[in-house]
């Protein structure tokens, strides 16, 4: 079976979605943080967050979506 990996990765939080690539089958999600990443404003009208908490919470992310399925990677 095929499988798809998809991550969005938003200024909010980022989201995992796996699914079967035949069918477009969901076959688990994941969404992390619980609450909104941190944006760094040290300026009016700028916006920033560091890319290692991307990273970190895509990592959760996957982990979450592999606790929830019953196959082997």
């Amino acid at each position: 079976m095929a499988l798809l990996l998809g991550f969005d990765v938003g200024s909010s939080s980022i989201k995992a979605t796996l699914m079967e690539a035949e069918t477009g089958k969901v076959l688990s999600s994941a969404t992390v943080p619980d609450r909104e990443m941190e944006i760094i404003a040290k300026n009016p009208g700028w916006a920033e967050q560091h890319p290692q908490t991307w990273w970190d919470n895509a990592v959760i992310a996957t982990q979450k979506i592999k606790a929830n399925t019953n196959f082997e990677a």
